[in-house]
């Protein structure tokens, strides 16, 4: 008999009600009795060697046990450098203008009155058609500022790219980002006319938290147009919600909740808001373990309204769920000119930016002595390496760990792996 062990990555949880394996690498789920959750939890070789074959077989196979000979990183290393370097998915994210119509206290952008030129749009497209040479799929996301300002530029490079797809037999996708107030249901239909199936719109808790941070240049408050306007375009394209919350308004999000039960073809994701460098923020921020407390029971709420939320992501090891910034082929253009790999270091000394538009030639042009600044090795780092939920973050955020030195880890996996696991066992019916 081939000699067995425990891998690494199962995850013993229990309420007292029922005791579960979850296994991180292939998000198997696994109900035991509480003797044989001990054996588990203890990793004994005695419960493995009173197995039937088929009894291992079938472990094997789900990923709770492996041969002695195998090594559970090594394959899990094949697995993201195989991701990393054979995306066949481009994703491109293009500013499509600098300014914006709002004065959030926390953004971490500086805002002007900056438009993509045609020279720089040119050269965009000319760099997308040259990545997408054995790509199946281009993704591209509209983003600003607010990107609606500058919406003609959407609809014009839209086409274009959509011609070009078409010409080379690649599938087209795109989405946009936006504060929503400009989204109308005639911009919406307008929109998804050009190909964006999806946008991503922020509320931010309430109708009175919403209204203190998301707020128009002049002062007055967005919250009703926004919603009216989520309403309107969820006809036309998905409508993923991002509610930024703080110690003060992460127990305000019954209002939001209630004002979005009902409405279709929307998904509810909260982060917790954490400000722009230079900027002074007056409000509490929530370390990562005060939010993972919180942010799991908000989102069970939401569900229990029949709302669709993040929840469904956090237990899935898909590449691009939790930055898409490692995969080597996504690139975000600016419309000064700039390449940049994350979004969010833009404003961080240009620490994010990896390449620039040539001015002499006409062509978007990679640094790769800047690009490498942001390569990410997560087998590198002993707390990954030793992290059974290491299958599900790949390491965290590169931004948070080379710029801000900060904690890089998803706080809902580090602190709040166990009930996640009971959320998804008693969400589909597994219980009573």
């Amino acid at each position: 008999m081939v000699k067995m062990n425990y891998t690494e990555y199962n995850i013993c949880v229990t309420d007292d009600k029922v005791y579960l394996v979850f296994n991180t690498l292939t998000q198997s789920l696994l109900e035991l009795d509480r003797n044989e959750f001990s054996y588990f939890k203890n990793k004994k070789q005695t419960y493995l060697s009173n197995l039937t074959d088929e009894e291992l077989k079938m472990l094997n196979e789900l990923g709770f046990i492996l041969h002695v000979d195998c090594s559970e990183i090594d394959i899990l290393k094949d697995y993201y450098w195989y991701n990393k370097y054979n995306d066949e998915t481009l994703n491109i994210s293009i500013l499509t203008t600098l300014n914006c119509n709002f004065k959030c206290p926390y953004c971490f952008e500086t805002h002007r009155n900056v438009k993509l030129t045609q020279n720089i749009q040119d050269a965009i497209l000319h760099f997308i058609d040259d990545k997408l040479d054995g790509k199946k799929v281009l993704h591209v996301d509209w983003y600003g500022g607010e990107p609606l300002l500058n919406k003609e530029t959407i609809f014009s490079m839209s086409k274009k790219l959509e011609k070009m797809c078409l010409n080379k037999k690649v599938l087209y996708y795109a989405t946009i980002t936006s504060n929503g107030f400009l989204l109308t249901e005639k911009t919406a239909k307008e929109l998804s006319d050009v190909g964006v199936r999806a946008a991503q719109i922020t509320i931010d808790s309430n109708r009175e938290a919403h209204n203190t941070t998301r707020i128009l240049l002049n002062g007055n408050p967005t919250y009703d147009v926004i919603l009216s306007n989520i309403k309107s375009a969820s006809k036309y394209m998905k409508i993923f919600i991002r509610s930024n919350v703080s110690v003060e308004t992460m127990d305000k999000m019954d209002g939001l909740l209630s004002d979005l039960k009902g409405i279709p073809n929307i998904k509810l994701s909260i982060k917790g808001i954490v400000p722009a460098s230079y900027k002074k923020y007056d409000k509490k921020i929530l370390s990562p373990r005060e939010f993972s407390n919180k942010v799991i029971d908000e989102y069970i709420k939401a569900e229990s309204l029949d709302i669709d939320t993040a929840l469904d992501t956090f237990l899935s090891n898909d590449f691009h769920r939790f930055c898409i910034v490692d995969s080597e082929s996504q690139f975000i253009f600016s419309p000064d000119g700039n390449i940049v790999k994350c979004g969010e270091s833009y404003t961080e000394d240009d620490k994010g930016i990896i390449g620039k538009y040539n001015h002499k030639n006409g062509m978007m042009e990679i640094d790769e002595t800047k690009k490498v600044f942001w390569d990410k090795d997560p087998f590198l780092y002993e707390e990954c390496r030793n992290c059974n939920v290491l299958p599900l973050c790949y390491g965290g955020c590169q931004m948070k760990r080379k710029i801000k030195n900060e904690e890089a880890c998803s706080p809902e996996l580090k602190y709040n792996i166990n009930k996640l696991v009971l959320h998804l066992y008693y969400n589909n019916y597994y219980g009573d």
